[in-house]
């Protein structure tokens, strides 16, 4: 009986040899794959992949980009920090990805979009054992819920929280305490969001008081909502003066705009030309603002402020007064129209970002395939080629 020719041994590496050939040729295709899609995203120069200070620059970067309303550029640069951050397994920066990406989509009131991103937020934070992580991602579905006009569940995640104050910054609490109120106020109980706002306000003097002047305009707004006009006066005058010191423009505004509300019922001369003072240092204001999140008085309470302030009746007057308004009310027309804008931009980037999950996912999915193919053409063909001589 003739023998073959062909040593078993040397077909069984060349056959080896040859699916590992196969196999880097398919992994090689869908690497080349990979790059293709993420080469449409706007790339950052990167010098050292495993540099900290390198990858926190992404996020740095996105941040930035959303403060100057470049916000498809913030989705592309989450969308590549994202593919750098898993790569090299760096969870607590992939974390921040999601928080950020949640964020976002808040502000386009995207609530279901943004819990897939905070529960995924949360996730990680959980593996990573942060508890500085799990308070931010605990916050973030607590505005979610707030967003959703849920306030008293978003109350109860916050409250659950602040009983262990342990795993909660100082500046943490601020914002805990904050939202409580909020959530308080808007369920219609404005003695308990009372409680919330002097604990966060006890909190900020051992920080930097001068950051939350806000508190002050949120503790005048119960103290009016309770009929203590004098206290509301008191804490929003408060507010006004820090928050315009700390170029809180929007909060100084809403002050000044329910000061000048608050002033104008009374019946004292003094008081109704204050609170003309008021509607026009928040006017001023709000032409430098965005005025589309700030609360202002309706046309009809504007115009009577305005009316009690100047005791005129003038023709001229009342031309400046209108012209003003007009203004202002231009003006927000315009952020309205550029919100939604900014609104269909979100849609791109969150588009952009869902299709390129896609495909990493089938990229992935298509290596893995290519591995198992390659095994079995292996485990195939050893079984063919080895045989008892």
């Amino acid at each position: 009986m003739m023998r073959s020719s062909i040593h078993p041994q040397s077909a069984i590496w060349g056959s080896f040899v040859f699916v590992l050939l196969l196999a880097i040729l398919v992994i090689a295709y869908d690497l080349q794959f990979m790059q293709h899609n993420v080469s449409k995203i706007k790339q950052l120069p990167l010098n050292d992949l495993q540099s900290t200070q390198i990858t926190d620059a992404l996020l740095d970067t996105a941040e930035q980009q959303v403060n100057r309303e470049r916000h498809l550029d913030a989705w592309n640069t989450l969308l590549n920090a994202e593919d750098v951050y898993r790569k090299h397994n760096r969870l607590e920066l992939l974390s921040r990805v999601h928080w950020m990406r949640a964020r976002m989509l808040h502000e386009l009131k995207e609530f279901d979009a943004a819990k897939e991103e905070i529960d995924r937020s949360a996730t990680l934070a959980e593996r990573l054992g942060s508890e500085e992580y799990k308070a931010e991602t605990a916050y973030l579905l607590a505005t979610n819920l707030y967003g959703r006009r849920e306030y008293e569940l978003a109350y109860q995640l916050i409250e659950n929280r602040l009983q262990d104050s342990r795993a909660i910054s100082l500046k943490n609490a601020i914002h805990f305490h904050n939202l409580a109120g909020l959530s308080r106020g808007k369920a219609g109980d404005p003695y308990e969001a009372e409680s919330h706002f002097l604990a966060a306000l006890r909190i900020s003097k051992s920080l930097n008081p001068e950051h939350y002047g806000f508190l002050y305009g949120n503790l005048g707004h119960v103290y009016s909502q309770q009929g203590r006009l004098n206290d509301a006066i008191k804490y929003l005058a408060l507010d006004f003066e820090w928050s315009k010191n700390n170029h809180q423009f929007g909060s100084a505004s809403s002050a000044a705009y329910l000061l000048a509300e608050l002033l104008s019922a009374s019946h004292s001369r003094r008081d109704q030309i204050k609170a003309l003072l008021y509607l026009n240092q928040a006017d001023s204001l709000a032409l430098l603002q965005n005025a589309v999140q700030i609360s202002m008085p309706s046309d009809s309470l504007w115009w009577r402020i305005q009316l009690l302030g100047n005791h005129s009746s003038d023709a001229r007057t009342d031309l400046a007064i209108i012209a003003k308004r007009a203004a202002l009310n231009k003006k927000r027309a315009e952020e309205a129209q550029s919100a939604v804008i900014r609104n269909r931009i979100y849609e791109d980037g969150r588009a952009q970002w869902q299709k390129h999950t896609a495909d990493r996912n089938r990229s992935v999915q298509r290596s893995g395939q290519a591995l198992s193919f390659a095994a079995g053409i292996f485990l195939l063909m050893a079984i063919v080629l080895i045989k008892p001589e």
